[in-house]
């Protein structure tokens, strides 16, 4: 009989997909250069990159505060909530995501806080400090007017 190899403890798997994220962020990102040369000056500029129907569904967000969970280094949904007039907050559970959407903030002038968190504890963000909580699981496509 084969011996059986213990699964992963939930803290071990965790960090196995913290590391995989770590690795693919810099090619993502290069990824989203390569495919929009201008994406900083776009969201510096005022750029949208959220579907109008998930802005109508959200509504209005100006003066709310906003936690974008699951960010990305490019944090495209972040910097477009901040355009919309949301101060955001946007976490991502790859420090490596973080370390470029830190980055791509400073280059763009954007004010968003950028946190390592997971998403499914959210520590260390605390509770009820959001109007709104927002995640996508697809890029979206979307133009300086939101179109």
């Amino acid at each position: 009989m084969t011996e059986r190899t213990p699964e992963a403890t939930k803290q071990q798997h965790l960090k196995m997909v913290r590391e995989a994220w770590d690795l693919y962020h810099p090619d993502y990102m290069q990824f989203h250069l390569k495919a929009r040369p201008d994406f900083h000056t776009f969201f510096r500029n005022g750029g949208v990159h959220i579907d109008r129907t998930t802005i109508e569904l959200v509504g209005n967000v100006e003066g709310l505060r906003l936690l974008d969970v699951c960010c990305a280094g490019d944090a495209t949904q972040a910097f477009s909530w901040e355009n919309l007039g949301a101060s955001v907050v946007a976490c991502d559970l790859s420090p490596k995501a973080i370390e470029i959407a830190k980055d791509n903030a400073r280059v763009i002038g954007s004010s968003v806080e950028f946190i390592v968190a997971d998403a499914q504890q959210l520590a260390p963000i605390p509770d009820e400090q959001f109007d709104v909580a927002f995640t996508v699981l697809a890029s979206l496509i979307g133009t300086a007017d939101g179109r």
